[in-house]
């Protein structure tokens, strides 16, 4: 804006003056234009006449009054006959001793002379009104001040600020209608919807489609929103569109003419639009300053703003169930619990227990129980929980526990003595013949008859009875062969499942 100051060279000159019992006079007024000035910095109350080469233009006051006993004022008419030049600083002074009384500083101003017979020119009025006790009576100035005194321009900057406050009041910073100035992208032609915005409080208003022009990949597209025009002129906002890869920001320009910036799209690296206006204004949308964006929910910023409902699901997606639920579900079901899942693809965020490696870089918790980066082949498993001295995740075998058969006996039976039935009567016919030497010996052929020999007690008795045979059998019992039945393992009634572990 601008700033103003009474110098420390006044209050010696005011004060040597009173002494001498004459007036304060102040009677020129000197123009510069200052290279790199700041209009907003505070004046150093120390400061004097710039350089020379500074210096643009010096008149006398045209016109000085009071406004109250303590109060005066003085002002410089410049017609159009005036110029051209630009200025930024003005200084008041008193002629005869070249001290500087009063100084302001603000936006560079330009003021232009009329070429013959064309009106072009401008005429500016610059007033420096003085503040201190007694100031009307020191001075002498003893004329009203009129209203040619009045500074119109700076009257008409005030009523100008002032909608633009209120505008800011009703909309924020950046507002739009509907779709005004939404962007949209033609095959390679990118443009702005026509249409209504309010940015910076200034009144933004496109008759027709924009035309966006230098859009690259991965930038941010801005409208630039300025006041602008000439104090014989109708001032109006000024809009232009532009691309930028870095963040644009409100500032002043060479000319001194305030702008004010906002983002109205953003381009990704394949020239996609994403629309991040604050849409409102009307009562189908609820306006909110200082709305959050996609960008500010994923980058996680800690800026206290409003959400749209847009944002507001992506918070839910992002917060509530990547972090909220998944911080749950390891007090729930800590990572590492196989949980049984009925699929051959396990959910997004878990692994099946097949003897697989995962990364343990990325998994850290699951690497706390599987260091060797390998999970657990469960497949055709099942779990039992570990008695003490024993390894957790060991392996074991299925077996049969060792038993007998008690109650289980093979019966014995005693046969006893078995007798044979009583049979064979038979006899055995024999021939006797005398044999040997002499004829002196006796003997019988079988199967002869006796031929006139008798059977005297000299001879062998042929016949034979009856007769039987004992047995003993005794008591004695069988050996069992038990055939095999049943699977090759203990199992009970089951269904197949995956076991699954959550990966994190």
């Amino acid at each position: 804006m601008s700033q103003s100051a009474i110098t420390l060279a006044f209050e010696s000159y005011k004060a040597e003056q009173e002494a001498n019992n004459t007036p304060v006079v102040l009677d020129e007024m000197v123009l510069a234009l200052v290279p790199n000035q700041d209009p907003n910095a505070p004046i150093d109350r120390a400061e004097g006449l710039p350089p020379a080469e500074h210096i643009v233009y010096v008149a006398d006051v045209s016109q000085s009054g009071f406004i109250n006993p303590n109060a005066v004022v003085y002002s410089l008419i410049m017609d159009t006959t005036v110029g051209d030049f630009s200025f930024n600083w003005l200084g008041l002074r008193n002629k005869a001793s070249g001290v500087i009384a009063a100084i302001s500083h603000f936006p560079n101003t330009d003021k232009e002379k009329s070429v013959s017979g064309v009106a072009t020119g401008n005429s500016i009025t610059r007033s420096v009104l003085m503040g201190y006790s007694g100031a009307k009576s020191i001075t002498g100035i003893n004329v009203d001040a009129s209203t040619w005194q009045i500074d119109f321009t700076a009257r008409l900057f005030g009523m100008d600020e002032r909608e633009r406050l209120s505008n800011i009041d009703h909309y924020g910073h950046a507002t739009f209608l509907t779709d005004g100035f939404q962007v949209q992208k033609n095959d390679s032609v990118y443009s702005a919807n026509l249409g209504i915005g309010y940015v910076g409080g200034l009144r933004c208003h496109a008759t027709q489609n924009i035309t966006i022009t230098d859009v690259v990949p991965s930038s941010g597209i801005y409208l630039d929103a300025s006041f602008q025009g000439q104090l014989t002129s109708q001032w109006q906002t000024v809009v232009s569109l532009i691309c930028s890869t870095t963040e644009l920001i409100n500032h002043v320009d060479d000319n001194g003419v305030q702008h004010y910036l906002t983002k109205i799209a953003e381009i990704d690296s394949a020239g996609n639009i994403s629309d991040v206006r604050l849409v409102g204004g009307t009562g189908e949308f609820e306006r909110v300053d200082n709305a959050a964006t996609d960008a500010d929910i994923d980058n996680e910023s800690k800026e206290p703003k409003h959400l749209k409902l847009p944002q507001f699901w992506r918070g839910i997606q992002k917060y509530v169930l990547d972090k909220l639920w998944l911080s749950l579900a390891a007090k729930i079901c800590p990572v590492g619990v196989p949980l049984p899942w009925g699929s051959d693809i396990a959910p997004e965020g878990f692994a099946i227990h097949k003897g697989q490696g995962f990364d343990v870089i990325a998994n850290p918790e699951l690497a706390k129980l599987y260091p060797d980066g390998i999970i657990p082949d469960m497949r055709g498993l099942g779990i039992v929980g570990k008695e003490d001295g024993e390894l957790v995740l060991a392996y074991e075998e299925g077996q049969v526990k060792e038993h007998g058969h008690p109650n289980s006996t093979v019966s014995s039976t005693n046969l006893g003595t078995k007798t044979s039935n009583t049979t064979g009567n038979h006899i055995h016919p024999y021939r006797w013949a005398r044999g040997g030497v002499g004829g002196s010996g006796l003997y019988m052929e079988r199967g002869e008859t006796q031929k006139g020999y008798n059977t005297s007690s000299n001879n062998p008795v042929a016949a034979a009875g009856n007769h039987a045979h004992t047995v003993g059998i005794g008591s004695h019992a069988h050996s069992v062969m038990i055939a095999l039945f049943g699977a090759l393992k203990n199992t009970i009634n089951h269904r197949k499942f995956n076991w699954i572990v959550r990966l994190a």
